[in-house]
This record gives structure tokens, C-alpha cells and sequence, in this order.
């Protein structure tokens, strides 16, 4: 998935995700997505969203998790996490493109951010 902002008025995040993904129905049927921005210390639960094989309570059960405005699963210790409805659904080539109004932000102490990039994790870390 990818995700990038789209407007400030009102604040809307673009999420793509292929249209294969056994969660694409999931999102489109619930109607809301929080997107959770990820600490140094969540690799490892990165790795279980990301493989194909896991189950969603297997996955779930790896994080500790609560809810905001929509009811979508809030990661807690998230740097940030923005808690959406989804407004649009877009279908382009192999992917939806979700267009996803942001209803409440949660925010963490975390400082150090983790990104996926050339096949391998990367902290981001204000110098």
C-alpha cells in the first residue's frame, strides 16, 4: 500500500492498494481505514502485516490496538495514526486508490519513524 495527502480542506489521505490483496474487499466493505505511522520498535509487527500468510488475529494479536472516531484499529505507541473514512474508491489499472477523509489523529511519543525501501527497513531520525 501506499499513502500520500491529497487536501487539507477537508484533510483527505490517498491509500492505494492492489485489488488482489485478500484485504481490498475488507476496506471497501467496512468503509474505514486507520493508517498508523510506525516507530523504530514495530518491525517486526510490519513484518506480520506485510506477510501473506498470516492470519488477521495472528496479526492483530502482535499489537496492542483502540479506537478513535471510526472504530478502526488504532495502533498504540504509533508515531502517528489517522483514523479515516473512506470517501472514494477509485479503480486504476491493478489497484484501488482509496480516498480517505481523516475523521481524528492520534499521536505517540515515539521520534523515530521506520520506512520500507529497497527491500529492507530504514529508521527516519530527525539529526
Amino acid at each position: 500500500s501506499a499513502v500520500c495527502s491529497v487536501t487539507d480542506d477537508p484533510p483527505t489521505l490517498l491509500v492505494c492498494m492492489n485489488r488482489a490483496s485478500d484485504r481490498n474487499l475488507v476496506f471497501k466493505t467496512n468503509g474505514v481505514l486507520c493508517v498508523n505511522t510506525l516507530t523504530a520498535g514495530h518491525q517486526a509487527l510490519s513484518a506480520v502485516f506485510a506477510g501473506p500468510t498470516e492470519d488477521v488475529e495472528t496479526r492483530f494479536a502482535a499489537g496492542c490496538w483502540y479506537g478513535l472516531e471510526t472504530g478502526a484499529p488504532v495502533l498504540e505507541g504509533a508515531i502517528a495514526s489517522f483514523d479515516c473514512r473512506i470517501a472514494q474508491v477509485v479503480e486504476v489499472g491493478t489497484h484501488s486508490v482509496f480516498f480517505c477523509e481523516v475523521e481524528a489523529i492520534g499521536t505517540g511519543e515515539g521520534h523515530e519513524g521506520l520506512i520500507y525501501f529497497a527491500r529492507d527497513y530504514h529508521l527516519v531520525a530527525r539529526r
